[in-house]
């Protein structure tokens, strides 16, 4: 299973575990417990999930008459689609070299957190407002204490 994962609400995470010997179960936590997933896949070597919050799952994997054995467990985070704020400008035709300004609109926060991913971490951007001058490849999100906005720009 690969490492924990952020994606958007309406998304899937496919879960798999590569090497086995045995009757799979994908398992969810709630709380302290792990219970068995019941829905179609939860018993085949790749698993489709899309839960609407945190959710962390693991494989019990077991053959008859031994004692099941479990791999690492794997946590995903879907974000809330923000029906009500979007970003607006032309991302679909980028020039080379130009730069675009992408906005929060919708939302009556009065101060924004712009950050670019760079790789393993985000660079905070100096911008407090609900724009941001950006130029070049990148995913871009700005955030507030109450919610968060991912855009793909390139």
């Amino acid at each position: 299973m690969a490492s924990d994962s952020i994606r958007c609400e309406g998304d899937s995470v496919e879960l798999s575990l590569s090497s086995f010997n045995g009757n799979i179960q994908w398992q969810r936590k709630y709380g302290n417990n792990w219970i068995d997933e019941i829905l179609p896949g939860a018993t085949a070597q790749q698993y489709f999930v899309s839960p609407d919050t945190i959710a962390e799952y693991r494989a019990k994997v077991q053959l008859p008459g031994c004692i099941p054995n479990v791999s690492n467990s794997l946590k995903v985070k879907f974000e809330k689609q923000l029906s009500s704020y979007f970003i607006s400008d032309s991302l679909i035709e980028q020039c080379t070299n130009n730069s675009y300004r992408v906005y929060v609109i919708g939302s009556n926060a009065s101060q924004y957190t712009w950050q670019k991913d760079v790789g393993t971490s985000w660079y905070n951007f100096s911008a407090t407002t609900n724009s941001l001058l950006i130029s070049g490849d990148g995913l871009y999100r700005a955030y507030t204490n109450l919610w968060s906005l991912f855009c793909r720009y390139n």
